[in-house]
């Protein structure tokens, strides 16, 4: 969802292997393991969303999507069924078999800040 639009339904512990949306599929990719060293540089998605009202033409992903065409740049996408309970609105719906979608142009890459907790919490 982004500004009040869902962009993909499903039940949650279906996303992490199910999700269609790419753009999903690209924020799943750059979320760090609990195991990621801290040294291991996160994954950023080049870009920024478009400011709430602010929306251009068509998907408000396709600056930041890598399967975006030029129907993504000039109409927005209807949410439609994609079976089993999920619906997802997007031209270009990933196949749920599909590995992650890669986002090639991530090339930004930010240490993990040191954190050492005060206090443990039992």
């Amino acid at each position: 969802m982004y500004a009040g639009r869902i962009v993909e339904d499903l039940p949650a512990s279906r996303l992490n292997e199910s999700a269609r949306h790419p753009y999903t599929r690209a924020l799943l990719d750059v979320v760090p393991e609990l195991d990621t060293d801290r040294d291991t540089p996160l994954r950023m998605i080049p870009g920024r969303p478009p400011a709430p009202g602010a929306f251009p033409a068509g998907c408000a992903f396709a600056d930041r999507c890598p399967l975006a065409s030029a129907l993504c740049r000039e109409q927005d996408p209807a949410l439609t069924d994609a079976g089993d309970g999920h619906r997802v609105a997007c031209w270009h719906p990933v196949d749920g078999a599909m590995p992650s979608v890669a986002v090639p142009a991530i090339t930004t890459a930010v240490p993990l800040p040191d954190f050492e907790p005060e206090e443990v919490v039992r």
